[in-house]
Order: structure tokens, then C-alpha cells, then sequence
């Protein structure tokens, strides 16, 4: 064990989950709330699908990309001047996305994809430094967040656009971005020198870090791909109208709080926690069999897929705290798990456009999704492993 750190007084402790929840808010609320809008955008900006797909996807690649090198920018840097720059960074680059027009806006898209990389990447390591006799709870008001805020943007910037326009629904959302910062830099625990035990190049040889890039990068494809075409294949897979459709979105995205709610609770409690994370996983094939040979009770699916989408997210973060033996191994498995996983996720909207366009039925985009969910289910014992892992020289 390090050395204990200094007791922090309540409202130090407040402001600290504070500063973590409201991150996590910050996560993925810059891109479904343009993803509730996009339709507008792309009349009145005259986009291509493609170029509309793009503002959509080109945040995933980015994450990829931005998480390649975010954890040893922190390293080298510091986690919190690395989390309070790059929330800056994102409240610049959501003010100014509606009002630069076409060219602009895919630059400022980018820009938000790197700048959410830092809290992607190091939330789990603020949890573990700040917190380590609560990072359960801790934990589960992170993943909550998250899950919420991608809910909350869902939900919210369809009634500002109605009352403001979609330039100012998408760019009131950099308010909450400027909150975070502000929060962060003053609540957030003192800068630790992590031990250099377990470096990066380290992290890339371990066979259980791989498996997790791959648990991530299957999760976030069934994430990403639903999200982004759901609203397009439910009304002609269930027969129902766009508004049901708009619906059943919604609740795949805000009941996803009940899996980040509860898992990183559960997760650090139950005595078996592969067969645990097995029926958390399990959820992703309920979903999409269900789509498949029973569309007419999508609701039911619905629930099912949100579960998984807010559960497994948690869980896999979750496991990042529980599974390294060391806060340095947090942020470079973090970081290297999530590099190859948001690739790998990016393809997945693509490919089952892709099949779509070349078959003129969702029922292989589905099959894809189900071949996803198969391999999810079966990483899932080998990623839930209760031994630590450990890096080798």
C-alpha cells in the first residue's frame, strides 16, 4: 500500500464528486445532442449524407486517436492540468461548432472528439486517486453521468432548437462544459507522482488489456450503431411512426442509468463477478434477437438495450479500478484500451449503413450487430477475471 492520504474535509469531498459528475456530463451530451438536431443542420447547411454521417462519426475517431496519447500527456503534465485544459478546450469548440458553417463545423467536431478523450481517459484515475475507500459509489456517480448526460442532451436540445434554433440548442451546452472546468480546477484532490511500474509500452503486451480494448470497442460499436441509426431502421422493422421511433431512442438512451447506476456498485461486491458480467453482457443479445424475431415489442428491447449500453460501459471502467494493481496502470490501460476500442467502434455505424445500402434491409446490419454482441458475451469471463493484472518485463 502507498502512502495514506491527508483526510479531506465534506465540502472538499462534495465539490470533488461534484467535479466528477459534472465531467461526466460533459462526455457524451456534444454528440447526441447535435444527433437530435442533425436533421435541420443537414437542410439548411445543404450536407451530403456523407458529410452529415461524418459530423456524427468523426467524434468516435477522434476519441481513438486523442486516446493514443492522452495518457501520457498526463503523465508528463499532470492529470488535473490535462482535465481542466482539455474542458476548456471543449466549452471553445461547442460554442463555436453551429456558427462556422460546414467546413467549420467538422473541425470543431473533431476538436470536441479529442477534448473528451482527457475525461474518458483519466475519470477512472481521478476516482481512484481522490476517492479509494468509496470508488464504488464514486464510480457509479461517474458512469451515471456519462450516461445521463448522453440521455439528458437526447432530450433537452430538442425543445431549445424548437424555442431558439439548433445553432443555439447545440452551442447552450458549452455552459455546462465552463461549469466542469470551473468545478474541476477547484475541487479536484492533489497531483500525485504515480509510480512508473507499470508503463505504457507495458500495458500493450498484456494479453488482459487486449481483451478489454476488444470488450470496449464491441461495446461502444453497439452503442454508437444503434444510436445512430435506430430512429431509421425501428419504423420499418416494428411498423411504427418516426415519433415512436423518436421515443423508443429516448429510452435507449435515459434508462440506461439503471445499468450505470447499479453495476460499479455490484460489480465490487458479488462474490461471482464473471457470471455477474455475463448477464450484464448478455443484455446487448436480448436487444438486438429481440429487434430481430419480435420488433412488434420493441419497448421491451428497448429497456434491455439500455441496460446494457449504461451497464457495460460501467462495468468495463469499473474494472479498469479493480483489476490494476496501481494508479498508473488506471490511466495507461485506460488510455490503451480505448485507443483500439473507439476505432474498432467507429466501423460499426459504417458497416451497417454499408450493408444496408448494398442489400436494402436492416436484417444484415442486425445480423452484424448480433455477431458483435456474440463475441461481447464471450470476452466477458477473460475481461471479468478477479486476478489483477500485471506487467511483466
Amino acid at each position: 500500500m502507498g502512502p495514506a492520504r491527508p483526510e479531506v474535509s465534506s465540502w472538499r469531498a462534495a465539490g470533488g464528486v461534484a467535479a466528477i459528475v459534472l465531467t461526466g456530463l460533459c462526455l457524451r451530451s456534444p454528440i447526441t445532442s447535435l444527433a437530435a438536431v442533425l436533421p435541420d443542420i443537414q437542410r439548411e447547411l445543404d450536407l451530403s449524407p456523407t458529410v452529415a454521417g461524418l459530423l456524427t462519426s468523426l467524434p468516435v475517431f477522434c476519441l481513438g486517436i486523442g486516446a493514443a496519447v492522452v495518457a501520457g500527456v498526463a503523465r508528463r503534465f499532470g492529470l488535473n492540468r490535462v482535465m481542466t485544459l482539455s474542458l476548456l478546450l471543449l466549452t471553445v469548440f461547442v460554442a463555436a461548432r453551429p456558427f462556422t458553417g460546414a467546413a467549420g463545423m467538422l473541425i470543431a467536431t473533431a476538436g470536441i472528439g479529442l477534448a473528451i478523450t482527457a475525461g474518458n481517459v483519466l475519470l477512472p484515475v481521478v476516482v481512484r486517486r481522490d476517492f479509494p475507500a468509496h470508488q464504488g459509489k464514486v464510480m457509479s456517480a461517474a458512469t451515471t453521468s456519462i450516461t445521463g448526460g448522453a440521455a439528458l442532451a437526447a432530450i433537452l436540445t430538442v425543445p431549445v432548437w424548437t424555442a431558439f434554433g439548433w445553432r443555439w440548442a447545440i452551442a447552450a451546452w458549452a455552459l455546462l462544459m465552463l461549469a466542469a472546468a470551473l468545478t474541476y480546477h477547484l475541487f479536484a484532490g492533489e497531483e500525485e507522482v504515480v509510480s512508473q511500474e507499470s508503463g505504457p509500452t507495458k500495458v500493450w503486451r498484456l494479453p488482459g488489456a487486449w481483451a478489454m480494448a476488444l470488450f470496449f470497442g464491441l461495446n461502444s460499436g453497439l452503442y454508437y450503431a444503434s444510436t445512430h441509426w435506430l430512429p431509421t431502421f425501428l419504423p420499418e422493422i416494428a411498423g411504427i411512426s418516426e415519433s415512436q421511433a423518436g421515443v423508443a431512442a429516448s429510452i435507449l438512451q435515459f434508462a440506461g442509468l439503471i445499468g450505470a447506476i447499479s453495476v460499479p456498485v455490484l460489480v465490487s461486491k458479488v462474490y461471482n463477478r464473471q457470471a455477474f458480467s455475463l448477464a450484464v453482457t448478455s443484455l446487448w443479445l436480448v436487444y438486438i434477437l429481440g429487434l430481430l424475431f419480435a420488433p412488434s415489442l420493441y419497448l421491451v428491447w428497448m429497456v434491455a438495450g439500455a441496460v446494457a449500453q449504461g451497464g457495460v460501459f460501467a462495468l468495463l471502467l469499473s474494472l479498469y479500478v479493480l483489476r490494476a494493481p496501481s494508479l498508473s496502470m488506471v490511466r495507461d490501460l485506460s488510455g490503451m484500451t480505448q485507443t483500439i476500442g473507439y476505432f474498432i467502434s467507429a466501423t460499426a455505424p459504417v458497416s451497417v449503413g454499408a450493408i444496408f445500402e448494398r442489400t436494402g434491409s436492416w436484417t444484415g446490419g442486425l445480423g452484424l450487430l448480433t455477431a458483435m454482441a456474440i463475441g461481447l458475451v464471450a470476452i466477458t469471463p477473460i475481461v471479468a477475471s478477479r486476478k489483477k493484472l500485471q506487467a511483466h518485463a
